[in-house]
């Protein structure tokens, strides 16, 4: 009888907190719902250490530039963060931490509105949000056996980590030992912080018996819980044999084997390596490993056999043959655009190309970014841009659809080619952007799980210590009582009511195994940004601060006369047009500084954002040159860039003299001097050919 009641009071008290937990989940919807005139967006769910606090603004604050540091007293952040806080455009803050956050933690930021905000209301004077940091966790992997000489070897190894971790941390989880004697470990330093980190396990001593190499973790200095040790057989001098097989998926297929001595490059493996259904393999040696890559695509299990006809560099055969049934994983579904352009030509078809592999459907959503609001999207970003947010402000989804690609009768497991006919799902307006999204979920998927087990299977199965972190903030308590239906729930996003009307569930360990359901994120959905227009735009701004624009038709190549070309600045106001003459041309003279180009005729349309280095990164080429102080540009080149002793050059002088002519006639010196300075040749030329001296 006391154990009931017990069990009751149990109970109750769970569902106490269940509710309780509920309750504060509705508090943060209304909280959210109450706040949407002011707040658009903020950081939320489970976020990186090493991500900044974003705090987006439904509508801009006047003064607000780029760049520009803000009062860090509009923000306030429990526990305590030190940064610096500056507008990332007119209506978004970014905090940027000094340091990474705290791991695992959950942090409260509060803005003041009342501090951005004239004459804000009493109740909406301080806006509360929470977001988790991710829990720190990692893996140990092992790669290739390779050797110094007969006595001394190294091992690969790998570190994967849940989020961010500095260089320094990831160094004091692992080590290793063999015999009793630690052994040294080697890290590839190229970064500090990362979530990847490569070392190899060095000095390992080959004795005449086979010893282990013992590889043991413990992630207590970073807060996690997860310890371990795994252990790897090195052969012994006289033990010439087969340590590890390994399937290659990227970027083409192959079986790569780990030998435990260094294979004699010159021999031939035909019959000596086989593998079920291959008939003409081909073979590449790299020290330890021999990588044999198929003649055909292999699926599931496979039968490999390696005989003893095998040499090393010292000439012992191997000693024992080898056999082993191994599984070549199927691509995982996937897709991926065919181009990344942003204009879309020949709109009466507007065909929108893409390739996908193992999956029987895709959904396409069409999101329209609006002609009258493409400027404002433009400020802050390129055409190409994928921020979800910014394009919520100014774009709406208008269609979307499920499109079936195959059957599981059809699917061969390789990537295929499809074309959407997007004029089926929308009339496209002159002068709109439209934006396309590709995702699939786990229901479309054609990956035969079972035939793959042994690929998919987590390679760390010694650990136990998986979680599965669901969305730190679950999507469904901010629907505002909505029903389970799927389109109001996305209605509510687009009326700024919820941040997110997908639900994804979280795992690291899982995220790259496609028979799991945190496979199936945000990272798989391919997205373009595309404008129906057959006019191509090139735009370069000169020194002089003049802006010269070519504009041809992209499917003739041709020319395109009477394209009215119009400049708007930085506040989308009109500061001036031009129209391009009979060879596609056209030069805008003006003083005021242009921030974007409308370039239309008829029905078609162009936007461009003229940013400086938008064009093009020079970050790693030396293009500083000299600036011109005083006298004329002038320009030297041959009818080829090499010649032979005893050639003949023929050179080019080119004379920029547009802006203070030289008389008729000029002449020009030439000098010819060696690489000590001696001057060799001298000529002096007055002839000229269209005002250009030769």
């Amino acid at each position: 009888m006391k154990r009931h009641h017990l069990f009751s009071l149990l109970i109750c008290i769970s569902l106490m907190f269940s509710c309780g937990n509920q309750d504060s989940k509705l508090e943060d919807a209304d909280n959210l719902f109450k706040f949407r005139d002011y707040i658009s967006y903020t950081s939320t769910g489970l976020q990186s250490i090493a991500d900044p606090i974003i705090v987006n603004l439904s509508t801009d604050v006047k003064g607000w530039e780029a760049g520009q540091i803000i009062s860090e007293a509009l923000l306030s952040i429990k526990p305590h963060v030190e940064g610096e806080l500056k507008a990332a455009n007119a209506h978004t803050l970014v905090f940027t931490p000094d340091e990474y956050l705290d791991p695992a933690t959950e942090y409260s930021v509060s803005v003041k509105l009342s501090d951005i905000y004239k004459a804000i209301p009493s109740a909406y004077s301080s806006y509360t949000f929470q977001f988790k940091t991710i829990s720190p966790n990692f893996s140990i992997s092992t790669t290739d056996l390779q050797s110094y000489s007969k006595q001394w070897q190294y091992l690969g190894a790998v570190m994967k980590s849940a989020d961010v971790m500095a260089l320094e941390d990831a160094k004091t989880l692992v080590s290793a030992s063999q015999d009793g004697k630690k052994l040294k470990l080697q890290w590839n330093e190229i970064n500090g912080h990362s979530k990847y980190f490569e070392f190899k396990i060095d000095s390992i001593h080959r004795t005449i018996e086979n010893t282990d190499v013992l590889i043991s973790w413990d992630g207590s200095a970073i807060d996690s819980d997860n310890i371990g040790q795994n252990k790897v057989t090195i052969p012994g001098i006289n033990n010439f044999t087969i340590v590890n097989l390994e399937t290659i998926k990227n970027p083409e297929q192959s079986l790569s084997i780990n030998f435990s001595d260094p294979l004699k490059p010159q021999q031939n493996f035909d019959g000596l390596v086989t593998i079920q259904g291959v008939k003409t393999p081909k073979f590449v040696v790299d020290g330890n490993i021999l990588k044999v890559y198929p003649d055909v695509k292999l699926v599931g299990n496979i039968q490999v056999d390696v005989f003893t006809g095998i040499s090393n560099t010292d000439g012992y055969k191997l000693k024992k043959p080898f056999s082993e049934v191994i599984s070549f994983e199927d691509v995982k579904p996937m897709v991926r655009l065919i181009s990344n352009g942003t204009i879309l030509p020949n709109s009466e078809q507007l065909k929108f190309n893409f390739e996908a592999v193992n999956l029987s459907a895709v959904d396409v959503r069409i999101i329209k970014i609006y002609e009258d609001n493409i400027l404002q999207f433009l400020q802050d970003n390129p055409l190409n841009s994928n921020n979800e947010n910014d394009i919520k402000r100014v774009g709406r989804r208008i269609a979307k659809q499920t499109i079936q690609l195959q059957t599981a009768a059809e699917n061969f497991g390789k990537w295929k080619a499809y074309s959407i006919d997007l004029s089926k799902f929308f009339k496209a307006d002159a002068g709109a952007i439209y934006r396309v999204e590709l995702s699939f979920n786990k229901n479309y998927a054609l990956y035969d799980c079972d035939a793959n087990a042994a690929s998919t299977e987590n390679q760390e199965d010694n650990y136990e210590d998986y979680y599965d972190e669901e969305d730190y903030y679950n999507e469904e308590a901010y629907t505002e009582n909505l029903t389970e239906d799927e389109n109001l729930k996305e209605e509510a996003y687009w009326d700024n009511r919820i941040y997110n009307y997908r639900n994804y569930h979280y795992n690291w360990r899982e995220q790259d195994n496609p028979c799991h359901d945190a496979y199936y994120n945000q990272n798989r959905i391919v997205a373009q940004n595309l404008i129906a227009s057959n006019l191509g735009v090139i735009a370069k701004k000169g020194a002089n601060n003049d802006y010269y624009f070519a504009v041809t038709n992209i499917l003739s190549t041709n020319p395109e006369t009477g394209v009215k070309i119009k400049l708007y600045n930085f506040q989308q106001q009109e500061i001036g047009s031009v129209s391009t003459d009979t060879e596609g041309l056209a030069t805008f003279k003006g003083k005021n500084f242009a921030s974007f180009a409308v370039v239309s005729k008829g029905k078609n349309t162009t936007y461009l954002r003229l940013t400086d280095g938008n064009s093009l990164s020079l970050s790693k080429f030396d293009v500083s040159g000299n600036q011109l102080q005083q006298g004329l540009k002038g320009y030297i080149y041959g009818e080829r860039g090499v010649w032979r002793p005893g050639d003949t050059l023929f050179l080019t002088f080119m004379l920029n003299d547009k802006d203070n002519p030289l008389p008729k006639d000029h002449p020009v010196k030439m000098e010819v001097t060696d690489p000590n300075g001696k001057l060799i040749y001298k000529n002096v030329t007055s002839h000229q050919l269209n005002k250009v001296l030769w």
